[in-house]
């Protein structure tokens, strides 16, 4: 049974059977089902998302939109904190507020800035818990097909 489904799909693509070289007609169908399918896919699902978390900003002042936030991640236990060879065992977590800002241009372009200070917090080597902050800016261009992001973080 093997044999013959090897057999078949070998003297399929050989024989000239139905290639889509063979037909001039199998080119034009391929890109007229191309193009009629094209508008669905007009839209990234990055440049949705950027857009949805624009919408949903909390505050909006003239061209921006505010969205705060409170950060409560790096949630664990930590077996060797300093990667040493004499481990030192330890629970943290990090928690704090973070804003993020968008503005955007005709909803095409849209600039982004977050900020968030975080406390780092250990649970018995007093010495690492700090602050730490958190800088990130960012430009999105949002094109029909294609989305592009450049941005800095501090």
């Amino acid at each position: 049974m093997i044999w013959r489904l090897r057999r078949h799909r070998g003297s399929f693509g050989r024989a000239g059977g139905a290639r889509c070289g063979a037909r001039p007609a199998c080119p034009v169908i391929l890109v007229v089902l191309l193009l009629a399918v094209s508008p669905l896919f007009a839209r990234t699902w990055k440049g949705d998302e950027l857009l949805r978390q624009f919408s949903l900003a909390s505050w909006k002042l003239g061209p921006f939109h505010i969205r705060p936030a409170i950060v409560l991640n790096d949630f664990g236990y930590d077996s060797n904190i300093y990667s040493t060879n004499d481990p030192v065992k330890d629970y943290a977590f990090t928690v704090g507020p973070a804003v993020t800002v968008y503005a955007a241009i005709k909803k095409t372009i849209v600039f982004t800035v977050s900020e968030s200070p975080r406390y780092v917090y250990y649970l018995e080597t007093k010495r690492e818990r700090t602050w730490n902050n958190y800088f990130r800016g960012d430009i999105h261009f949002l094109f029909n097909r294609f989305y592009i992001s450049a941005g800095v973080s501090l």
